[in-house]
Parts: structure tokens; sequence; C-alpha cells
């Protein structure tokens, strides 16, 4: 029987890109119904800690989660909530030459209006 933390990956892993804690607990529980949420949420943050998966903070909205640890940047939609990856490897040789010296990291969240609320808010 698998561990609740490898299963808590492994739904992860298996979902649409960057879901919410409730989103991953709604789908674990389809294989342990009596999972608590706090179970959930403790494994989230364990990964988290252990560099297995990416915490996602969203000003005003529940975290979201990535499956994917390699440092990237995010947008977020700021009609839906959408959030998806952005690769801006250029900006950290950016703030690294502006420094002085070589940046290790850095948190920059984006916001937009994606394209399928763009869409929807056209008329016409």
């Amino acid at each position: 029987m698998k561990s609740q933390r490898q299963l808590i990956y492994d739904v992860l892993c298996m979902m649409p890109k960057h879901p919410t804690a409730q989103d991953v607990f709604l789908e674990v529980r389809k294989q342990q119904p009596h999972i608590a949420m706090g179970t959930v949420y403790r494994n989230l943050n364990l990964l988290c800690d252990d560099g297995d998966i990416m915490r996602i903070a969203v000003n005003g909205a529940p975290d979201r989660y990535d499956h994917n640890p390699r440092f990237h940047d995010h947008i977020v939609c700021k009609q839906c909530g959408k959030v998806r990856d952005v690769h801006l490897d250029a900006v950290c040789n950016v703030f690294s030459k502006a420094a002085g010296r070589e940046i290790i990291g850095y948190e920059l969240m984006l916001y937009e209006i994606c394209e399928e609320c763009t869409g929807a808010n056209t008329i016409g």
C-alpha cells in the first residue's frame, strides 16, 4: 500500500497544472475516502519543505501547488485565477547584473487577463 505522502504526490502529478490543496484533497479522497484535509495539507507542506513540489502563493486566493520543483515563474489571471508557467531565464541575469553578483533565486508573480477571459469579455 502506498504511503499517504506518495499518494498525494502521485495525485498532484496527475492533475491539471497548479491545483489548490482542496483540489488535491478531492482527488485523493477518490482513492482514500477517509483521508482528512489536514493530512493533505500537512503532506503538501512536507513535500514543499523537501523540495519535491513548489507552493505558489497567490494574493487573495488559496495557494496552488506545482509538481515541477525546478525554479520557474508563474502568471495568474486576475479574473479566473488560472495559473500558468512562464520561463524568464533572462530576468535572473538582469537582476544579477544590477546587483553586481549572482542572484540564485527570486520571487516574481505576474498577472494578466488570460485569453479565455479576454475572449469572454469581447463583444461582437
